[in-house]
């Protein structure tokens, strides 16, 4: 019940500020999904790793992605590696981790999909009988309303341990993006005292792209932001390029 009335906040909450700072556009056609098949690679450079609230590894973070879409389908990998290898920086300071992903988008806005989280870097595990031991398994949905105002939800299970939950409502202003956040476990865990972990408040964001112009031919999207995670009361600014 905690959890749903959570939500309902948020909800409530994103949409009074839709209404306070949003102006008026006429939405374009739907176009559908578009049955052209492309292979995407990428690169994203972050100054810090922030994610739904929470900080991993120490130093700067790199990000390559490789992407397969197809129509509606999405199926991809996405990893992680921060400079920082020093072992007295903490347990996994380089926070490598590597993520397999599929998703359907529906013409109507809602995306289904699966996330394989794993931590081991390029370690798949001892056997594939024992997968579960390393990796984490996430369905989720996103419904996009509007082309600018965003649900999302998502249910992580991990072996001997109690599943985690996040859900998110954002929008995009014409003068930035914002995000609220909510979960427990791993999102609202005090990373210092290892107490907590109830269902909360754990991502307030606030983030702005643009875009740097080097020459005609080349530009560098560059998107900065700042995180209040205020169940375990963290606080991040960042700041990264996309390649």
């Amino acid at each position: 019940m905690k959890k749903f009335v959570h939500c309902i906040a948020i909800a409530l909450l994103s949409v009074s500020m839709t209404s306070v700072f949003a102006q008026e556009t006429e939405a374009p056609a739907n176009e559908g999904n578009s049955c052209e098949t492309k292979l995407d690679v990428g690169l994203d450079i972050y100054s810090s790793y922030i994610w739904r609230g929470l900080k991993f590894g120490y130093g700067p973070a790199f990000q390559p992605k490789v992407e397969l879409t197809s129509g509606g389908f999405t199926l991809g990998a996405w990893g992680n590696v921060n400079t920082n290898n020093g072992h007295d920086a903490g347990e996994n300071p380089e926070a490598f981790e590597a993520d397999l992903y599929s998703s359907y988008t529906f013409p109507f806005g809602l995306t289904l999909g699966l996330n394989d989280y794993y931590f081991g870097g390029n370690y798949l595990g001892v056997s594939f009988n024992n997968m579960a031991r390393t990796h984490s398994i996430e369905p989720f949905f996103e419904y996009v309303y509007d082309n600018n105002l965003t649900f999302y939800g998502a249910l992580m299970f991990m072996e001997e341990r109690v599943t985690d939950f996040y859900c998110q409502v954002s929008y995009d202003f014409d003068l930035f993006d914002f995000a609220i956040g909510a979960g427990d476990g791993q999102y609202t865990m005090n990373p210092v005292y290892k107490n907590g972990g109830e269902f909360s408040f754990c991502n307030l964001t606030i983030s702005k792209e643009k875009t740097i112009k080097v020459t005609d031919s080349f530009k560098i999207p560059v998107t900065g932001a700042v995180t209040l995670n205020p169940t375990n009361e963290r606080f991040f600014v960042y700041v990264g390029m996309s390649f």
